[in-house]
């Protein structure tokens, strides 16, 4: 026997909203992440990597390419970081705003 529609509608509709409130709190942890002094610490760190896989990008041997794809690595690895974690961010708010838009209609 099948289910009736309404009960799928609403089991994909508390589906979304989990999702919702998932990527809500997800954007939230992120947030509190980067004002972390964990993060500092990561970001320094990564920060003086990428320095030196720059300076070294540009001494070294332009036939060397094993070298020259793990330094772009390098600095590839820390721009990755960072972005996600700003989409992390950007997902949460936009989540947030979506929330209280459709709580506002509503009422």
């Amino acid at each position: 026997m099948t289910e009736p529609l309404s009960e799928g509608i609403l089991e994909q509709a508390d589906k979304r909203q989990h999702e919702v409130f998932e990527t809500i709190a997800l954007g939230e942890e992120a947030k509190i992440f980067c004002r972390s002094k964990l993060f500092e610490y990561i970001c320094n760190a990564a920060e003086k990597k990428v320095i030196d896989a720059q300076v070294a990008l540009g001494t070294v041997d332009p036939d060397d390419k094993t070298e020259i794809v793990r330094l772009q690595t390098v600095i590839a690895r820390f721009d990755h970081f960072t972005s996600s974690l700003n989409e992390l961010v950007t997902a949460g708010d936009s989540a947030y705003r979506l929330y209280r838009a459709q709580l506002e209609q509503q009422d």
